[in-house]
């Protein structure tokens, strides 16, 4: 269950520009979203384990349905 490259760019961007708006709220300018930039590795880390969560669930339950379809066709 890989993700698309154009999702793991729009979620870097996301993540990133969540950073700098901490970084502007805490430190009151965009250099301490320069000094928060390493709490983005974390943060994407958990973004994919979040994303894998989501899309395993989904294969889980469509697994489940076609095994009732399955079943209620015998």
């Amino acid at each position: 269950m890989k993700t698309r490259k154009k999702e793991k760019i729009i979620n870097i961007l996301i993540i990133e520009l969540a950073v700098f708006i901490m970084g502007k709220l805490f430190y009151g300018s965009f250099l301490g979203g320069i000094i928060l930039t390493p709490l983005s590795i974390f943060l994407y880390k958990e973004r994919q384990k979040q994303i894998r969560a989501k899309k395993r669930m989904a294969l889980e339950t469509q697994f489940k349905d076609m095994l009732g379809s399955v079943k209620n066709f015998v």
